[in-house]
């Protein structure tokens, strides 16, 4: 396996132990979980399941021997981890850089190359702004580690090279399924992996039992929606506000939301009220402007019922963030009084 480092001499330490650790066959490999639902915690996980995960990869992109993998996320977690792991398993080349906002902007990949791309959706979308000419080479694109906005979707769509959305978490040991993003197979309906198998438990979560579960289910707090020829997912449970007796998804309103707040962070949340149980509230990344919260209300009301309209706006300066930098609503919630 041939690596081509472009990092520190400290980062380039870390991937070199994940190798020697793999390549003195340890039968064990301890990862934090992202803390993106919940506290996060060091788990286990089995080098035998690791390599079934990889070839799991292998089948669904149809990677191949002497193929790249390009991987430009944090090792210490799951998705940075598997992309040395699968290089590893696969006998792939492997281009290894520090997690940055732009991972292309300063290296230049051979054209000729096959290379499989692992993004988050800010690394995507700030590659097709600034660089995307560089992304020609690429065999296969997977996004994961947040959901893909409206407006990404439609940078997305105009590329012509192959993206994925991922469904995955660590327990899984990264994908077990994925949702086509541009070209004749674009979809809204994430395909289970082969030999994964879906079901639902009586809140209307999926349950994944797969190979890399060791063939036990695994319970997540994901809504979906099963189709004919895969699953919608909706939000999670956790972010589930009722409100006036109505159960609404958190993730539908933020949607909405998204149009009118392309560039600025934000999410939708429950604070407790007395009459409707939990009031829907807006929570802005920044300073107060009294100008969004205007356009917002006008905008909501029209298109949502009026349990669902947001009665709270609040603006925060700075988002607290879990250790892969997506946003943690519940530390963020916690900061505050109101």
């Amino acid at each position: 396996m041939k690596i081509i480092y472009h990092c520190s001499q400290n980062y380039q330490k870390q991937v070199e132990a994940i190798i020697e650790k793999w390549l003195r066959e340890d039968t064990f490999f301890e990862i934090q979980t992202s803390g993106s639902t919940g506290n996060p915690k060091n788990i286990q996980l089995k080098r035998s399941l690791m390599e079934i995960s990889a070839k799991m990869t292998a089948q669904a992109f149809d990677l191949q021997t002497g193929d790249t993998a390009f991987c430009c996320l944090n090792v210490a977690y799951i998705a940075g981890l598997m992309m040395v792991i699968r290089a590893l398993v696969l006998d792939l080349e492997l281009i290894v850089l520090e997690p940055t906002a732009n991972p292309l902007a300063t290296i230049e990949i051979d054209p000729n190359k096959k290379v499989f791309y692992a993004f988050v959706p800010l690394q995507i979308e700030r590659i097709i702004e600034e660089n995307p000419e560089k992304l020609q080479n690429a065999k296969a694109i997977i996004v994961g580690g947040t959901a893909v906005g409206a407006k990404l979707l439609q940078k997305i769509e105009m590329l012509e090279i192959p993206v994925y959305a991922t469904y995955s978490m660590t327990e899984t040991i990264t994908h077990v399924a994925i949702r086509p993003l541009n070209g004749n197979n674009k979809s809204n309906l994430f395909t289970p992996l082969q030999n994964v198998v879906l079901a639902l438990d009586d809140r209307n979560c999926l349950k994944i039992k797969a190979p890399v579960t060791e063939n036990e289910w695994i319970v997540t707090n994901d809504i979906v929606r099963f189709q004919e020829n895969g699953f919608e997912l909706l939000g999670r449970i956790d972010n589930v506000i009722n409100s006036g007796g109505l159960k609404i998804q958190a993730e539908k309103i933020e949607t909405l939301i998204e149009a009118f707040l392309p560039n600025q962070r934000f999410f939708v949340s429950g604070l407790p009220d007395e009459k409707l149980g939990q009031k829907v509230s807006v929570f802005i990344e920044g300073k107060t402007n009294e100008n969004i919260v205007e356009t917002l209300k006008l905008h909501l009301s029209v298109l949502l019922n009026k349990f669902e309209i947001p009665k709270g706006y609040f603006f925060i300066d700075k988002f607290t963030e879990t250790p892969t930098g997506k946003i943690d609503k519940n530390k963020t919630l916690n900061s505050l009084y109101f």
